[in-house]
């Protein structure tokens, strides 16, 4: 039986990455974006409130000015899939992706984050390159590309832990809802949580980073399915939200707006179990590669549903307006229009030696 090879140039890939880049960092999927908007409509708590509306107001200013969702732009990860029946022409597969990095970044100016050494000069590489690239071999002629946007508020906080081989749902569950009671203040909540279960360390780490690319499902969902897996889902997507943390650890109902499980076989002596954050704005796009065409898997331009201004009810403040600003206590809602200047990292460490 003759198979269809196809052939596909590397430089196709570059500008698919690149597109892909661009889109992951302006827009957020129409499942994460409903389950945002839908905890929205059902928080009780006025500060968590308005704190979601913000969120769905900047997916909706971001995508009409073309601006990214968050100043974080992320380190790049790819889950790519190559068919076994491609030949890939021109230069080599990882560094087409990584030019598609430098390529989108640079052409519309996202920030760079990523330093070529994390121990000591940590000098910026100024292209946001290299990514973290994954890549299995499948049966096929085409290429499939994952590509997420990780932010480190999120990722600086994942867990890893080899429970002991007899510990069982519960114990998971337990270990799942304990990380967000410890963790998700710092993640810029509403958070959703990617679990890895089987395999050994390193792959259960990769499996939690793998679920977040999968559809997120509504705790409606969850209940109505009788899957083993979709039910430990649904106990910590429940457990984590009678946490009251809520959007920004103002105290809410919503917590965490979505839970996503991968498992894989394990050894008989192993239980290992990995927890990945994503904070509200969980980014990825995927594109699927033949030979005379691409086909993507993302909504440029997609309807946002109405929210009551809540922003008739802040007090106005102009930033250079020094007296209001010093009367200012905790607590105070406020919308503070001007020219912000942020800075971090490298810029605090100047002014500390300053």
């Amino acid at each position: 039986m003759s198979r269809e090879i196809s052939f596909i140039n590397t430089e196709k890939i570059t500008e698919i990455v690149s597109k892909l880049c661009k889109h992951a960092n302006l827009y957020v999927s129409q499942d994460v974006y409903t389950q945002l908007y839908n905890a929205y409509l059902k928080e009780s708590y006025i500060e968590s409130k308005n704190v979601l509306w913000q969120i769905l107001e900047n997916m909706k200013i971001a995508s009409e000015i073309k601006r990214p969702i968050c100043q974080d732009t992320g380190f790049v990860v790819v889950f790519a899939e190559i068919g076994q029946d491609v030949h890939l022409e021109g230069g080599d597969f990882e560094d087409a992706i990584n030019l598609g990095i430098e390529k989108a970044y640079t052409k519309n100016k996202f920030r760079y984050s990523i330093v070529q050494d994390p121990v000591f000069e940590r000098t910026n590489t100024n292209t946001n390159a290299p990514a973290v690239i994954h890549t299995k071999i499948i049966p096929g002629n085409t290429v499939k590309i994952w590509l997420a946007i990780k932010g480190c508020g999120s990722e600086n906080v994942g867990v890893m832990q080899m429970l002991k081989p007899f510990a069982g749902a519960e114990e998971i569950i337990n270990f799942a809802v304990e990380s967000v009671k410890n963790s998700a203040r710092n993640t810029c909540p509403p958070v959703r949580l990617g679990i890895g279960i089987g395999g050994t360390m390193d792959y259960a780490t990769f499996l939690s980073k793998k679920a977040l690319l999968q559809p997120v499902k509504s705790q409606e969902e969850l209940e109505l399915s009788d899957d083993k897996v979709s039910k430990m889902e649904l106990e910590i997507l429940k457990r984590s939200n009678e946490l009251k943390i809520g959007a920004s650890g103002f105290g809410g109902d919503t917590t965490v707006f979505g839970v996503n499980i991968l498992s894989y076989p394990t050894h008989i002596a192993a239980l290992p179990v990995a927890v990945n954050f994503s904070c509200h704005a969980s980014r990825y796009a995927f594109a699927e590669v033949f030979e005379d065409e691409v086909k993507y898997k993302f909504q440029p331009d997609y309807e946002f549903k109405p929210t009551s201004n809540l922003e008739e009810n802040l007090k106005k403040i102009k930033v250079d307006d020094l007296e209001e600003i010093r009367a200012l206590k905790a607590g105070d809602r406020v919308s503070i229009s001007g020219y912000i200047y942020t800075a971090r990292d490298a810029a605090h460490q100047k002014m500390v030696e300053a």
